[in-house]
């Protein structure tokens, strides 16, 4: 759901929204696992692996210690980031804004050197091309007009008098464009769009974060 949740991370950032990471957190990875669990029962009823006589055994052999002082830094600073985010509502007054906390991180892992131009260069840079992007084109159908006019349209062909069964057309309408369309287009496309319409239906935050969940199960 990593597209996904970045586009709801603009969503949040454009429209004004209150979904922070920690409730993202609290709702996405009980989801996440739930579901990882319901796919492996239906491979295993619907791909039984009755042609496989034994798995062979992958022994792992890592040169040198896993808990050298570089890896443990590392972990340590990356938990502390994911700790930051989480509490992000608590800490926003001393930080100002989540993206400096993701900059703190930056700064100490190159700028102590423990990692280097190659892995800087290696970073997907595609992806921040991607949402960088994706913020612009919100923007530009926002100021055009362009998404008051498609959240009417899609919005008269709801049941606005039973909002959850309304609800329940947008998660299957987005799961239908992300079936056929890059997940990440879906998102981006759909994104600005679905958080105009939860406020017409008045729950943003539901129709928004049940809108990524719906793109990431399409995938």
């Amino acid at each position: 759901v990593s597209h996904p949740c970045l586009c709801v991370a603009l969503c949040v950032s454009q429209m004004k929204l209150s979904v922070s990471f920690g409730s993202w957190l609290l709702i996405s990875v009980p989801f996440c696992t739930l579901s990882t669990l319901i796919a492996w029962f239906l491979l295993t009823v619907l791909v039984p692996p009755t042609d496989i006589k034994r798995i062979p055994v992958i022994v792992f052999d890592p040169q040198g210690s896993v808990f050298t002082r570089r890896n443990v830094t590392v972990m340590v600073l990356s938990l502390c980031t994911l700790v930051l985010f989480a509490l992000f509502a608590c800490i926003k007054a001393s930080f100002g804004d989540i993206a400096v906390v993701a900059l703190l991180f930056v700064v100490a892992m190159f700028g102590s050197g423990m990692l280097s131009e190659v892995d800087f260069n290696s970073l997907s840079w595609h992806t921040l091309f991607l949402v960088g992007g994706g913020n612009v084109l919100g923007k530009a159908i926002a100021s055009s007009g362009l998404l008051g006019y498609l959240s009417d349209v899609i919005t008269c062909a709801l049941p606005l008098g039973r909002p959850w069964l309304a609800f329940f057309c947008v998660l299957c309408f987005c799961c239908t464009v992300a079936t056929f369309v890059s997940h990440t287009v879906a998102s981006l496309i759909l994104m600005p769009i679905i958080a105009s319409i939860g406020r017409t239906l008045d729950m943003p935050e539901a129709v928004v974060l049940g809108a990524a969940f719906a793109v990431s199960a399409a995938m």
